[in-house]
């Protein structure tokens, strides 16, 4: 976290951080989004959330919201959270970046 802020001060970037979360919800939610052809949106709209808007992401209701502004039913992404399927992707994920030797997040 410190890196991020030293990076945004660098290049003059204004954050407004949330708090600190657990962020699996909403990657998870990102592979929802992204099957359903609004991946880029939904993304946006945690980054936004999370370092300009100091949202918290680690609330189904934030990412609720981003979801619905993002163009997905509300409800659905709920229930996407609840499935294995967008867990394991993000594993998957995980697994690959690994391999590709990405250590840590953010990673630069």
């Amino acid at each position: 976290f410190e890196d991020v802020l030293r990076f945004a001060e660098a290049y003059g970037l204004a954050l407004n951080p949330g708090p600190f979360a657990d962020s699996k919800k909403a990657c998870c939610g990102f592979f929802f989004a992204r099957e359903k052809g609004r991946g880029a949106a939904y993304h946006d709209g945690v980054y936004r959330a999370r370092w300009l808007e100091a949202g918290d992401i680690g609330q189904e209701e934030t990412l609720a919201e981003i979801a619905e502004r993002a163009g997905l039913a509300r409800a659905e992404l709920l229930a996407a959270l609840r499935e294995a399927r967008y867990e394991a992707a993000l594993e998957r994920s995980n697994e690959d970046a690994r391999a590709d030797g990405v250590f840590g997040f953010p990673f630069f």
